[in-house]
């Protein structure tokens, strides 16, 4: 089973989707999924400093 999706749209400079294409290359995931796992980790930490 498949965890359900949302698709939506983020507007970012020009240079940023060429340094997150770029990363992703090299670590051979796709852009969306780099972005997905910076965003699990962002959450996690501030979840961490909110139990401070």
């Amino acid at each position: 089973m498949t965890t359900p999706k949302k698709t939506t749209g983020v507007r970012v400079p020009i240079y940023l989707d060429e340094e997150l294409t770029k990363l992703a290359s090299y670590r051979g995931i796709t852009k969306n999924s780099l972005i997905v796992t910076a965003l699990w980790e962002y959450l996690k930490k501030e979840k961490g400093n909110n139990n401070d």
